[in-house]
């Protein structure tokens, strides 16, 4: 969050997301190769690499990615989005 005007900086969402899946994906107890494998089953050609990038933000995620993480981990898009900050 910009301390200046309680924006979101342009890299936090990615960051967000980054946490988020691993904070999911470590949950489940499921590699990141094995996540790699059920993506690519809903049609994005993912591998382990490609976790590994997201989940240190290196890589940002499609929003037709995110929708298929959320129905993997049984969780709403919407919990892969940072919460609304309100300015002070």
């Amino acid at each position: 969050m910009s301390e200046n005007n309680g924006t979101l900086s342009s890299d936090e969402p990615n960051r967000f997301v980054a946490a988020r899946l691993r904070e999911l994906r470590r949950g489940a107890r499921m590699s990141q190769a094995f996540l790699a494998e059920r993506m690519t089953e809903r049609g994005c050609r993912w591998y382990q690499t490609t976790v590994n990038r997201i989940e240190s933000a290196r890589q940002e995620a499609t929003f037709s990615e995110v929708a298929a993480l959320a129905e993997i981990f049984g969780v709403s898009i919407g919990s892969f989005s940072p919460p609304e900050q309100v300015a002070s």
